[in-house]
């Protein structure tokens, strides 16, 4: 068997290859992993893709040079994580050859317990993707096309696969049966959950604001942040500008005539030939993104923190609190909600009815022009159970009137 592995390594046995193969699959899954986040993979999957002896085979590649072990959260809770080395982070490839008599490896790591996520695998196989593509979209097409896919949960819920990687450019080429799959998401879906999540909070220490249900039936329900108790005025408008999915607008308002781009650069990152601006919407977003899952320090130091702030004071204190033992804290309980809603949630009721295609990208979900109302009648119920009405954004199917929101 003929194995891709990142160009320029020269594995000297199959467990190496296979193991750089791996690292190199799942560092396609996503921008970040890419740029060089940690892939975090406990001992049991290394000694289910590798065998008992994985750990000389990390050794190997470690000490090769191919690549790196973050030991920070080793011990207790959290297991190791793992990454390429920045010169074998590339999508390039180059072909090796198995010694071993194996005929076939999956990158399938989805618990058998994991009905939806088995569900979703079982999509894969209907899934075609025309059209050439360069880069780690290139990569990634090349192993759609090979049926190589990749797919994963995380520990906090994500679904990871072969297709999240793919610019959405790319994924508009995808189709299933002949016919163009279009995606569907939510406007302000990440800013929608963080004010969830915060409104839970704030409720949790307000005795008043309690629900008059049983302790047993909160619980047992999987949606016990119920939207419908917002009492804190402040965040419940937080929450309606994001239900309308105008949040990044309103604050391109109130950032408009005293915070410029230049305002929201660390003065030793400055280009001495930049020319500075006003804020666009699209910088006003990655800069609430940067707020939402950066650490402590970054966050209070961002002149938009002082906006969020100034409108919207519990959820500022909630952001803070939510980050004061461990800043990654706050992302991965959105990542929970967020899994809970998309995948569990949406997904998982429409994969009951097979004649549905159902391709998940975290926060979207690609499907047939025929199928979109259905998607969006999915993902509006499930945010419904939480007291709130999300903003879906039409899918451009390029027939006038198929499709309306």
């Amino acid at each position: 068997m003929i194995l891709d592995v990142p160009h320029g390594t020269h594995p000297t046995n199959d467990k190496v290859a296979i193991l750089l193969a791996e690292l190199q699959a799942a560092t396609a899954t996503t921008t970040e992993r890419r740029d060089g986040f940690w892939i975090s993979m406990h001992s049991r999957q290394w000694r289910e893709i590798l065998g008992s002896r994985y750990k000389a085979a990390i050794h190997e590649a470690v000490n090769a040079g191919y690549i790196e072990v973050n030991d920070r959260y080793s011990v207790g809770r959290f297991c190791k994580s793992y990454r390429l080395a920045k010169r074998y982070r590339q999508p390039k490839t180059e072909p090796y050859a198995l010694c071993c008599t194996r005929s076939t490896i999956s990158r399938i790591r989805i618990d058998e317990t994991d009905d939806v996520g088995q569900l979703l695998v079982e999509q894969f196989a209907r899934v075609r993707l025309t059209g050439s593509v360069n880069g780690w979209d290139g990569y990634c097409a090349a192993q759609i096309r090979r049926g190589l896919f990749y797919a994963t949960r995380c520990q906090y819920g994500r679904f990871h696969s072969t297709f999240t990687g793919l610019k959405r450019a790319v994924r508009s080429r995808l189709s299933v049966d002949g016919e163009r799959l279009f995606e569907l998401d939510i406007a302000n879906c990440q800013p929608l959950i963080l004010g969830l999540i915060a409104t839970h909070n704030n409720n949790r220490h307000n005795p008043q604001t309690q629900p008059t249900t049983t302790t047993t039936n909160r619980q047992t329900n999987p949606y016990s942040i119920c939207g419908a108790f917002l009492t804190d005025q402040n965040l419940k408008n937080y929450i309606e500008l994001c239900e309308r999915g105008e949040l990044y607008e309103c604050l391109e308002r109130r950032c408009r005539g005293w915070l410029t781009l230049r305002d929201c650069i660390p003065s030793d990152r400055w280009h001495r030939y930049a020319t500075d601006r006003p804020l666009t919407r699209k910088d006003v977003k990655r800069q609430f993104l940067v707020m939402l899952f950066a650490d402590v320090a970054t966050t209070t130091r961002m002149p938009l923190f002082d906006v969020v702030g100034t409108e919207w004071p519990a959820l500022a204190d909630y952001i803070l609190d939510a980050k004061s033992d461990c800043y990654q804290n706050l992302a991965r309980d959105c990542q929970r909600l967020e899994s809970r809603l998309m995948i569990d949630g949406a997904a998982g009721s429409l994969l009951t009815d097979p004649s549905i295609p159902i391709v998940t990208i975290h926060d979207a979900i690609l499907t047939t022009a025929e199928h979109l109302p259905a998607v969006e009648a999915a993902v509006v119920a499930e945010f419904g159970r939480l007291g709130v009405t999300p903003k879906i954004k039409p899918p451009d199917t390029g027939h006038k009137g198929q499709y309306h929101v």
